[in-house]
């Protein structure tokens, strides 16, 4: 850039020069607020895929929890374990397609409101829903085996006397 200034001085020493700038420096500030916005979605999203399992779990083990003396009752009266796990896992993958419905039904209204934060992706492309479902309705899966798992080891005995 020095070499560029001493040769307009050179010609013209009354011509001012402004504006000299690295074309790295001009594309990084063409750039810089799509790429705050890209970097600000995708931390809202990455909290979201922390958050989401998270949820999940507790609500299926607070519903377990509630259940509790339920269970130990059909424990007693000769529930398998395997029914048990599997009426736990039944109850926590309904209230994740509930979730999941009322989830796609909200992003499909706010997408309109957050295209202007997309780059050529249609907010109403059925591929994102598509995988966020299939990524929640494992989460839920993965976060309600552990609290079936608890209810399926449940001693009939033990319950009445901890309430």
């Amino acid at each position: 850039m020095e070499a560029a200034r001493d040769a307009v001085a050179a010609v013209s020493s009354s011509t001012p020069i402004r504006g000299m700038d690295a074309v790295e420096e001009r594309v990084a500030a063409s750039v810089a607020v799509p790429r705050f916005r890209t970097l600000f979605v995708t931390g809202l999203a990455l909290m979201a895929t922390v958050l989401a399992p998270l949820g999940v779990y507790g609500v299926v083990a607070f519903a377990v929890s509630q259940r509790t003396r339920e269970l130990a009752v059909r424990m007693a009266i000769g529930a398998h374990p395997r029914a048990v796990i599997q009426g736990t896992l039944t109850s926590g993958m309904k209230l994740a397609a509930a979730g999941i419905v009322l989830g796609g039904t909200i992003a499909l209204g706010v997408g309109r409101l957050l295209e202007q934060f997309l780059y050529e992706v249609d907010p109403a492309s059925p591929l994102p829903y598509v995988v966020a479902t299939a990524f929640v309705g494992l989460v839920a899966v993965s976060a309600s085996w552990l609290p079936a798992r608890r209810a399926a080891s449940v001693d009939p005995v033990s319950v009445p006397k901890a309430e």
